[in-house]
């Protein structure tokens, strides 16, 4: 064992021990994730650059800020993985997320937190069970979300991007649901369907007169059945018109 495994901490060993036996092309963004989820910190990718940072430049990013997928659905479904994953959760910022990110039925007992990340592919997140789900400025294809419960929120804001559709259809949210200044496109089809969504906090689409902010949809907006038990910021049903800014 070398010196610098001498200094990780005992769940950070475990967990990267099982790691190298799960993925044989084990490498070093592979290192940074399994140990910062061990350890409770953000597996932090950027540069600090604004504008290299931007998830729409991601095509220029290295190897070195590349994630497989199925590193985070290992560390969602593997049973000894999840128990080594600290109760922060799996928190990256500014990686590049390569291939389905696949969910479906998961228990996810701890938070995901993937921010200003690009995913190359679709996530699917149908009838999964997770604790939080933040995707502050990140930018996705397809979210396939129909069924999911959340324990606590999801968040979809501060420059959120999509190219594709979000799909949340009869999803429980125990806590809020946040689309503040998200930008959600599917030009000439639905961008966000939440049909018998059931939110039991506060959400949030559109204008929120208290923080005046927006979100931008490009395409069709679909909210029917919506159950909120707490406040609402959007009308509902919502029809949205393309290419347009909503104020709701």
């Amino acid at each position: 064992m070398t010196e610098e495994n001498n200094n990780l901490s005992e769940n950070a060993r475990k967990l990267l021990g099982l790691a190298h036996k799960r993925f044989p092309n084990f490498c070093l963004t592979d290192e940074i994730l399994f140990t910062s989820v061990a350890d409770g910190v953000f597996a932090d990718f950027s540069t600090g650059d604004k504008e290299k940072d931007d998830p729409a430049n991601a095509e220029k990013w290295g190897e070195d800020r590349i994630i497989p997928a199925d590193r985070i659905v290992w560390l969602c479904t593997d049973r000894k993985a999840k128990e080594l994953v600290a109760y922060k959760g799996i928190q990256i910022e500014g990686a590049k997320i390569e291939g389905e990110l696949d969910l479906l039925f998961a228990m996810v007992p701890f938070p995901l937190l993937l921010a200003n990340c690009r995913f190359d592919k679709d996530i699917y997140l149908g009838n999964a069970n997770v604790k939080t789900i933040n995707l502050t400025g990140s930018f996705t294809r397809n979210i396939f979300a129909d069924g999911l419960r959340v324990d606590d929120s999801v968040y979809l804001r501060n420059n959120f991007r999509t190219d594709g559709r979000v799909s949340l259809n009869e999803a429980v949210i125990i806590g809020t649901l946040s689309c503040n200044k998200g930008s959600f496109g599917n030009k000439g089809d639905v961008a966000i369907n939440a049909d018998g969504i059931n939110v039991n906090g506060s959400a949030s689409v559109g204008r929120n007169p208290c923080r005046r902010s927006l979100s931008r949809f490009i395409g069709r907006g679909r909210f029917r059945h919506f159950y909120l038990f707490i406040k609402i910021a959007i009308t509902s049903p919502l029809i949205l018109s393309p290419d347009r800014y909503i104020e709701t």
